[in-house]
């Protein structure tokens, strides 16, 4: 993992912010994620609404899958990304006290719910299975 290096590094409160800069970090903290297949959904029966996942962060994984259910529209399932995890990861590249931590961490947070939200769904297109057979198959 790499280390945040104080007298190496961009800090959010520069006024020219690199984009390269910020996208080699999200990739960065995005392979520490991935590790020992931290990336892969898991579809949770004991999560019913965003505030149990919230209640029990430090027991969920990084990216939990729930409430899967029928509509009108067909199948609808609700993803929950833990922090917790991604600023651990964020914290080994970025000093948390640096304003760009919150801002790489909102960022990271959305790419990887967007991410899984469009995997899984071209997957229960592509297969007829459910979020919940697709996670567990993983």
């Amino acid at each position: 993992m790499a280390t945040f290096d104080p007298e190496n590094s961009q800090s959010a409160s520069d006024d020219t912010r690199d984009p390269e800069f910020g996208r080699l970090l999200r990739q960065q903290v995005m392979a520490d994620l991935s590790r020992d297949d931290g990336l892969l959904p898991e579809y949770r029966n004991d999560i019913h609404g965003p505030e149990e996942f919230e209640a029990a962060l430090l027991s969920m994984p990084l990216i939990a899958i729930w409430g899967e259910h029928e509509t009108a529209e067909g199948r609808a399932f609700s993803i929950s990304v833990n922090p917790l995890l991604v600023e651990s990861a964020i914290a080994g590249i970025i000093d948390p006290t640096d304003p760009w931590f919150n801002e790489m961490l909102v960022a990271i947070v959305a790419d990887l719910s967007a991410l899984t939200r469009s995997s899984l769904v071209t997957t229960m297109s592509e297969t007829g299975l459910s979020a919940r057979e697709i996670c567990e198959s993983l």
